[in-house]
């Protein structure tokens, strides 16, 4: 990713969000606008998956396709296959919805996908920036109570940035 701005790991608490600002990001020729970051609901071991969470920039949920009906996903589909699920595919996103591995860190969510994948995202949000203004990406915890824990949200290595087109 080109002139990457990076931002503070977090935790998100059951029913919270978090907001990340960053600076304008005018349109360049040949590039899109990506954010990557790391999600996973804290569990303590591996276990299975869930639409746990919902990520907005400047007020546009994020949806499998972009506004001009590309995949927003970038370097990979906007399906998974969970190892040990054969090769059924897992929507990441369902509606306005993210699918988040649940686990004890973005390592073990990452190991739980066939590609490696599980726990990043690498999307293109170049359809929801302002150009001219300050531009936030908020991340919202949608995880119920869990008797005798938190439900918290683990969010690793977010950035946003640049990347050639394709």
């Amino acid at each position: 990713m080109q002139d990457e701005i990076k931002f503070p790991d977090a935790v998100i608490e059951c029913g919270k969000y978090h907001i990340i600002k960053f600076p304008p990001m005018p349109a360049r020729r040949g590039k899109r606008a990506v954010m990557r970051f790391e999600l996973v609901a804290k569990t303590p071991a591996r276990g299975g998956c869930g639409f746990s969470a919902k990520v907005s920039v400047n007020s546009y949920t994020l949806t499998r396709w972009t506004s001009d009906k590309r995949e927003r996903m970038i370097g990979r589909a906007g399906t998974l296959k969970l190892k040990g699920h054969g090769n059924r595919d897992f929507n990441i996103f369902k509606d306005r919805m993210l699918l988040v591995m649940f686990a004890p860190d973005a390592v073990a969510g990452n190991s739980m996908s066939q590609d490696g994948l599980g726990a990043t995202y690498m999307v293109e949000i170049s359809d929801m920036l302002y150009k001219d203004a300050f531009n936030t990406a908020t991340f919202h915890n949608l995880r119920q109570p869990v008797p005798g824990g938190k439900a918290e949200l683990i969010l690793t290595n977010a950035a946003v940035g640049w990347l050639d087109m394709p």
